[in-house]
């Protein structure tokens, strides 16, 4: 979509320069035929006054040869032959017709003036203008061509740009993602860090469900693997001194995963280390339930697993 869209927009461009060259060519034609209107109508101007003498001058021919005619005739046979009367009936009618060519002259050249300031030419003296205005009509197609292909291209750019928004759009929605807890809990830690990848098989963030209360004891690793799910416990919470029951429900630490293959081998001294051990309390005593599970968290208690005491900080209520 984005070459795409860079090809139209080349298009595009190319597509106003041809519309701005052929828009500049059609003004120039135009001012050129406008130049040539003027004067064809500069030169039928002259043409009709000329026209217009020659109309008055027949016009006056044909006036005094009528009157040459009348007085022939009134001077009757015993002064004019018949042959002189002819001459000047002949005369007469010469006279009429030289003026109403003269006329119809004077005519046609105000009508092919008024063509003229019309924007209309014709005659031998109007070939470059029609010329003209040929290549205009020419021109003026070629501009409508353009156009409409330069709106089909912006059009068409403006839908690329809508697409490649909208694709953003998604990619930045994409880039990040919310991820929403299905339970009301509390941040208990965040082993991720800040630009690391995310694995499916590495916590972001663990959560604790207050639901789910446990104790979290903390043994020497050395001791951890003797510990398994399912051992009883006893939980005695300090200051009340009220005890309660417990299971194991897992323990975590390399001493926890020892198993009988590996007691023939030598086993790292792990007497510093410590390993966790998670337990589930059967029930509550009221001294210490709270109003709320988060009341719970930070109580201290003592543990006692199979007959064996630690000093416990309770990490979790």
């Amino acid at each position: 979509a984005i070459a795409e869209q860079r090809s139209l927009v080349g298009e595009t461009s190319a597509d106003e320069t041809q519309v701005k060259a052929v828009k500049a060519m059609v003004a120039e034609l135009e001012s050129r035929r406008e130049q040539l209107r003027k004067l064809e109508a500069e030169r039928l101007e002259s043409r009709i006054i000329e026209a217009d003498g020659s109309r008055i001058a027949a016009e006056s021919t044909l006036r005094q040869q009528v009157e040459q005619r009348d007085r022939l005739k009134k001077l009757g046979d015993n002064s004019v032959t018949p042959r002189e009367v002819s001459e000047a009936e002949t005369a007469v009618e010469v006279a009429r017709a030289e003026a109403g060519s003269a006329l119809a002259q004077c005519t046609r050249l105000k009508a092919e003036l008024a063509a003229v300031r019309a924007g209309l030419f014709s005659g031998d003296g109007s070939r470059e203008a029609a010329d003209a205005r040929q290549r205009i009509d020419e021109l003026k197609v070629r501009l409508l061509d353009l156009e409409a292909q330069n709106t089909r291209h912006i059009a068409r750019l403006d839908g690329l740009r809508s697409s490649i928004s909208a694709q953003n759009a998604k990619l930045n929605e994409r880039s990040h993602a919310k991820i929403a807890a299905p339970v009301d809990a509390v941040v208990w830690s965040v082993p991720a860090s800040t630009g690391t990848h995310a694995n499916v098989s590495e916590p972001l963030v663990t959560l604790y469900d207050p639901a789910t209360r446990f104790v979290l004891a903390t043994v020497r690793e050395s001791s951890a693997y003797r510990i398994q799910p399912g051992d009883h416990a006893v939980i005695t919470f300090l200051g009340t001194g009220k005890q309660v029951n417990g299971r194991v429900q897992s323990s975590s630490g390399s001493g926890s995963r020892v198993d009988d293959s590996q007691l023939l081998a030598r086993l790292p001294d792990n007497r510093d280390a410590r390993a966790h051990v998670r337990i589930a309390v059967d029930e509550w005593p009221a001294e210490v339930a709270g109003t709320s599970p988060f009341d719970q968290i930070g109580l201290e208690v003592t543990v006692s697993i199979d007959g064996s005491s630690w000093f416990k900080r309770w990490l979790k209520g």
